[in-house]
This record gives structure tokens, C-alpha cells and sequence, in this order.
């Protein structure tokens, strides 16, 4: 039977912002989750900014700690503010604070349990390496995307058994499907079948290869489109090169640019598909946001894409850095079911990726 817990989420990361307000609206992907948990839970959540202060939202307080580099590197403050809370549960969020983490349970003592949750790192290398190894004995258990994520750390031995890996979404979406007219109204997005890719273009989500598969794609079946959103990224003038036009010129691809966060609702919405083509992703927000909407993924076979479609229930995956099997997949896209495919991926959203899924499974370890 689920009971009441108090519930900290501790980070340790530096904001450089002074606006906490602004920074739980840059964060509502994450903030979500804890909405969901203050249902039942006392939830609290401590963040690192240029200005301190208490906000309390949807049940859940917000403590925001005005802290040096150094006071973050020697936490003994920060965490005899978290030991006042009071608190059964406290997840700490990122791996890179095994240090802290000894701290935090030197000042806490026993009674309180620890939890680590997975935001993209990767195992450490030497001395920081035996620091998580020792603080592992304190850790109760981890939070990853998927297990096969978590596998470098367990080879690593900086997390001792994979038992105490728990299978979770990190983040996810506040966008909904709206009307599709709607949409394409305020993106003035045209085509039969769109699709859609959100990143930066860099060589880690290899926009390149997209752009080539995608043009022999288009060669054949000419009323297709495709929309390039981004930010960032030292691609754009290969990308430019690739299109052989000027940007925002091609019959079937579009360069679009950056666009406020607000404004990617309209654009899931207007589209068929969502592509990614990145290598590494410790998660996928952009492809969560799409999925949430209903697009349709089409998306590399990385851990964490294939936990999100649950081995390809809905969508299709390939390979990363394959160009012909990204071509491939484009083609078997025009076989698919559309709209048996975009119940899919909404019900593999909701099931799997939503806030209250993910509360959900939280829960059912942190109360074991």
C-alpha cells in the first residue's frame, strides 16, 4: 500500500540565473514530475541559484540556495539546510556528485534514503572513479533511462549491482495534440507527409546524414517535406552546402531555425513524423515533446530512444550513421498505418513517458 514520504530532489548544479521564477518555467519538463509526486507526497525541491528564496507551485516547494562554486564543492551547508527538511527520500540528480554524496550521508546519517538519478554522464575516470565507487555502498538505488545505459557504469564497477538500476523516463513533455488545421496555421508547414527534426546541428546528432538520406527520399516521392529546427551547432554551413541553396530554398527541405519553446506545440502537431539522427541522447526531450503530440518517431536504435518506443512498438528505428538504412526507414514510412501508428505512439507516451507515468514507477521503488 503506497504511504506518504517526504521527498527532496537535490541538485547540486550552479544555476546562473537569478530569476527562480524563470527558471521553473525553462524547467517544466522536469517539474512535472514532482507536481505528479506532491499528490501524495511532500515534495521539495533544492536548486543552486544567484538568489535564494522559497516558491511553493502545484504543492511543491522550491528552495532555491544562493551558493559559491566552492560552497557546492564543501556542501556542509547546503546540506545542513536539507537535514532541517527532514527528509525520508532524497534524489540527488546527475552522477557526477559522488563526493557530495559521501557528505550528504555523513550529515544525514541512516535514516534517510538516497537516490540517484541519471541526466546523460558518463563513468568517470580516475581519482573521481573511486569516489563514486565508494559512494555507491550509500547509494540505495539509480534512476536511467534505460539499463543498457547504466551498463558502462556497472562494467566500470562505480555502481556495484545492476539490481539497483531502475528502468525511468528523466523528463517529459507539457505539450498535448491540438487541432492539426490549428497548427498548421501558425506554421504554415505544407506537404502530404511532414517531417520534422529538433536538435543542434552538431556532429553528435548528424544532421548530415539526415539531409542526404532525406533528398533521395524526396526524389521520389515529391510531396514530402521536411523541417529542420535548431540551435546551435557548428554544421550549419555544410548543411547549407549539402542543400546547395540558399537556406529556406529547397522544394523539400526547410531550414526553419530557432523558434521559442512555446512554439514547437504547433510544430509536433503539424507533423507526421519525428526524426532523430543522434548517436547519444541521455534521453530525448525533443522526441518525448513529438511523441507526446503523436508523431510518429523515426529515430536512431540508441538505449534510450529504444526504451522510449519500447523496442520499436510504434515508429521505426535504425541504426545511428547509417544512411541507407535511415533511407530505408523513410521509405517504410509511407507504408505505415498512420493513424494506427499515432495511437500507438500516444499510448506508449502516456503509458511510459508522461509525469504520472514516470511518478509512478518512481514510486513503486522508493516505497519497496
Amino acid at each position: 500500500m503506497a504511504f506518504a514520504m517526504r521527498i527532496i530532489h537535490l541538485s547540486y548544479a550552479r544555476v546562473k540565473s537569478d530569476d527562480p521564477e524563470r527558471w521553473l518555467e525553462e524547467i517544466s519538463f522536469f517539474t512535472g514530475i514532482l507536481n505528479e509526486q506532491a499528490k501524495k507526497n511532500t515534495v521539495m525541491s533544492i536548486h543552486c541559484l544567484l538568489r535564494k528564496g522559497i516558491v511553493v507551485k502545484e504543492k511543491v516547494e522550491y528552495h532555491f540556495l544562493k551558493r559559491t562554486i566552492i560552497q557546492i564543492i564543501f556542501p556542509f551547508a547546503i546540506h545542513r539546510y536539507v537535514t532541517k527538511l527532514k527528509p525520508e527520500v532524497v534524489l540527488v540528480h546527475g552522477l557526477h556528485f559522488g563526493w557530495q554524496i559521501l557528505w550528504l550521508r555523513l550529515q544525514l546519517g541512516n535514516r534517510t534514503r538516497i537516490f540517484v538519478q541519471h541526466h546523460a554522464e558518463k563513468p568517470h575516470r580516475f581519482p573521481k572513479n573511486w569516489i563514486q565507487k565508494i559512494a555507491d555502498y550509500f547509494i540505495e538505488g539509480y534512476f536511467f533511462v534505460s539499463q543498457a545505459m547504466a551498463r558502462p557504469w556497472v562494467e566500470a564497477k562505480q555502481i556495484k549491482s545492476p539490481s539497483k538500476v531502475h528502468e525511468v523516463m528523466e523528463a517529459s513533455s507539457t505539450f498535448s495534440p491540438m487541432s492539426r488545421v490549428e497548427a498548421k496555421r501558425q506554421t504554415q508547414a505544407r506537404g502530404d507527409l511532414i517531417y520534422l527534426w529538433v536538435g543542434r546541428l552538431d556532429a553528435n546528432k548528424d544532421p548530415l546524414i539526415l539531409i542526404k538520406a532525406f533528398k533521395k527520399f524526396a526524389r521520389t516521392n515529391p510531396s514530402v517535406r521536411l523541417y529542420i529546427i535548431y540551435a546551435g551547432g557548428n554544421l550549419k554551413q555544410q548543411i547549407k552546402e549539402q542543400l546547395e541553396v540558399e537556406e529556406g530554398h529547397s522544394s523539400c527541405i526547410t531550414l526553419v531555425g530557432s523558434v521559442p519553446h512555446s512554439e514547437l506545440l504547433y510544430w509536433f502537431n503539424s507533423s507526421d513524423f519525428v526524426i532523430s539522427t543522434s548517436h547519444y541522447e541521455g534521453s530525448g526531450i525533443a522526441v518525448c515533446e513529438a511523441m507526446s503530440c503523436g508523431c510518429i518517431p523515426i529515430i536512431t536504435n540508441i538505449p534510450s530512444f529504444k526504451m522510449m518506443t519500447n523496442n520499436e512498438e510504434a515508429g521505426i528505428l535504425f541504426p545511428a550513421g547509417d544512411e541507407t538504412l535511415l533511407y530505408n526507414a523513410l521509405i517504410n514510412s509511407l507504408t505505415l498505418n498512420h493513424e494506427a501508428q499515432h495511437q500507438k505512439t500516444r499510448h506508449l507516451f502516456e503509458t511510459n513517458l508522461s509525469f504520472e507515468a514516470i511518478a509512478s514507477r518512481m514510486a513503486l521503488v522508493m516505497e519497496r
